[in-house]
Parts: C-alpha cells; structure tokens; sequence
C-alpha cells in the first residue's frame, strides 16, 4: 500500500497505518520548518519506505521539514526502513522525534565525496544473496506487515541469509531498502 501526499498543510483525523510507502511531494511554497500532515490519532510507520520529491524548493543545509506530525493528541510509532532519502536534489536525512517524523537537508562537512556501495539482493534457492553492504552495519530483513524477521551486524560486504518463506520482503542497510519476492 502506497500513501502519496501532494502538497503540505495536509489534516487526518484518525489513524494512519498500514502502509508500505509514504511518498511526500512537497510544494515550493513549503519552508524551512513547515508541516506536510498533522495526524489527530496513531501514525504507526513501522516498516514505510519514504520517498521525497522536493523539486523547486531553495534549501540549505540544516534545514528542515515535518513529514509526519502526531504530537497534538495523537502519537507516531515506529521508523521507517529508510533512514536518507534522495530526491528533488537533495539528499534528505530522516528522523524520528517525539511524535514527529523529520525530513533534514544534512550538514555538508567536507568537499570529498564518498559513494556508498549499492545495496543488491540475489535470490538463491535457500534464501538471498545480499552484496554492497558495508561492514558494521545493521542488515534487517522486514515482511510485508512490517514485522522485523532478520537483524544482524555486518561483518562483511556480502552475506548469505537463509529464508525459506515464500513473500515479498524489504532488505534494509546502511540507509538504503531494496524490496525483494522471494518465490
């Protein structure tokens, strides 16, 4: 299940839950510290992969937006899978605060640039073959009801993992998720 949201500004009364993918078009008029939704009850997130599509604004870094925000009489569970963003132009930072989920244009520290690996999955017969992944890091495998099946730290830049349920999962590392049908 995808949530697109187009604009900001944007009111739910009730709960919102169950959804894999929360999709956040933000307009050009949305500022710096500006709300895309304000939810009156639960917003639970567990397991949503986050997409920003931030075209047309004029940020810096440090700045900010509320995708999510429940801390009126409401309360937002869980984080999404992923935990950057690229979209627009930018390359947004996500977190969770209080009862918010935040969308921030990161500090820029230095002028060298690092590219991650990218993050691959190979169905084998007993389960996957995961590459790109950097050592250290957290690897966490989630089925479509966004319940945690698998979490390990890395300790190397690919790693076997045996799955032997049919479905479709999301495979998350180093802040990036690449959803996978195991048949």
């Amino acid at each position: 299940n995808k949530l697109e949201l187009i604009g900001s500004g944007q009111n739910i009364g009730g709960d919102l839950k169950g959804f894999q993918q929360l999709s956040f078009s933000l307009p050009s008029s949305l500022s710096n510290g500006g709300t895309v939704l304000t939810v009156g009850n639960t917003a639970d997130i567990t397991g949503a992969t986050v997409s920003i599509d931030g075209s047309g604004l004029s940020f810096s870094a440090g700045d900010a937006v509320v995708l999510i925000d429940a801390s009126g009489a409401g309360t937002l569970t869980g984080a999404p899978t992923n935990i950057t963003v690229s979209g627009g132009g930018y390359n947004w930072s996500l977190s969770v605060s209080g009862n918010k989920l935040i969308a921030t244009v990161p500090e820029i520290t230095g002028i060298e640039s690092h590219e991650s690996p990218i993050l691959r999955v190979i169905s084998v017969g007993d389960g996957f073959l995961i590459t790109g992944i950097v050592p250290g890091e957290t690897l966490s495998i989630y089925n479509t009801q966004g319940q945690q099946i698998y979490n390990s730290k890395s300790t190397a830049t690919e790693q076997h993992v045996t799955l032997r349920e049919h479905g479709i999962y999301i495979i998350v590392s180093g802040g990036q998720a690449v959803k996978v049908v195991k048949r």
